[in-house]
């Protein structure tokens, strides 16, 4: 029996190392993540630009967490229904509150039975209670903390409203005109394009769709837009560096060189330079991705 016990702590103990390496090893590769995300943006918009962007998010977090969240997000999630509030049920970690979130198929069926098969005491219930109170707060101090960010990097209007107006040709052009990638106006039309798309798109979403979850209900449309600019960013930046090496490597100008290739010349370019290493043999293929494949 002392035996047996023993063993059992010694997996419960290996279990909770494994679980904790785990959780590390996803913390190591989500900085790596962003570090390589900051590379990339260096690359396009220049250290200085990008270094004063870090500058203003870490500023600015340190003044908006001071700050009161505004009573509308506070009052637009004490009025979430239980419905809304399953969606919180993947982030909640106590058993019983993930079963009384459950889906309504099953409520539906305990319903017809009558009786409760796990049925819960006060003490639970109370439980349950503060831990949807709980995370009800870190939805009014997340949505709370990031919009008054947005607003004072001027991503926001003062109403929380995305000013599409910023995004315009020549806003973007005065930003960045001293960049590498902002020096030609083709990328600069290209992020400005992209921009409406992703504006355009987040108005089209139904209010219903963003409804179901407590996050988009309080920030939906703003987060649609932001989610898909900055992936547009990010594509393009990517992009312009293939379109500088098929120039600069290959000779092949997508401005000017007319290859049959759909979209702008940065589009042209990331479709070129894909087909440039499918159309290499085995062997480059093997020897480029020994050299360049990401290993961490």
């Amino acid at each position: 029996m002392e035996l047996s016990l023993r063993l059992m702590i010694t997996a419960m103990l290996a279990n909770i190392a494994l679980v904790s390496a785990h959780q590390d090893a996803d913390d190591y590769k989500k900085m790596i993540a962003k570090i390589d995300h900051y590379n990339l943006m260096e690359k396009c918009y220049g250290k200085d630009l990008i270094g004063k962007l870090w500058y203003v998010i870490e500023e600015g977090y340190r003044y908006c967490e001071t700050l009161q969240t505004p009573t509308s997000i506070i009052t637009e999630v004490e009025s979430l229904s239980a419905d809304e509030m399953e969606a919180l049920s993947s982030v909640l970690t106590n058993p019983s509150l993930v079963n009384m979130l459950s889906k309504s198929g099953r409520r539906k069926k305990r319903q017809e039975a009558k009786e409760a098969i796990f049925p819960l005491s006060e003490e639970e219930k109370e439980e349950i209670k503060e831990e949807v109170e709980e995370h009800k707060e870190y939805i009014v101090t997340e949505v709370g903390n990031l919009s008054c960010i947005l607003t004072r990097m001027e991503y926001l209007k003062s109403d929380g409203v995305v000013d599409i107006n910023d995004y315009s040709f020549d806003k973007i052009k005065e930003l960045i005109a001293d960049s590498p990638a902002g020096q030609d106006d083709d990328f600069v039309t290209a992020v400005s394009d992209a921009a409406t798309h992703c504006y355009e798109k987040s108005q089209q979403w139904s209010q219903n769709v963003l409804d179901k979850d407590p996050h988009m209900k309080l920030f939906g449309r703003q987060m649609v837009f932001f989610d898909c600019i900055f992936k547009a960013r990010e594509d393009y930046c990517y992009k312009w560096q293939m379109f500088e090496g098929m120039r600069d490597i290959y000779g092949v100008d997508l401005g000017v060189d007319n290859l049959g290739l759909e979209g702008n010349k940065y589009d042209a370019a990331g479709e070129a330079w894909i087909e440039v290493f499918e159309h290499a043999d085995h062997v480059y293929q093997y020897i480029d991705d020994f050299f360049w494949n990401k290993r961490v």
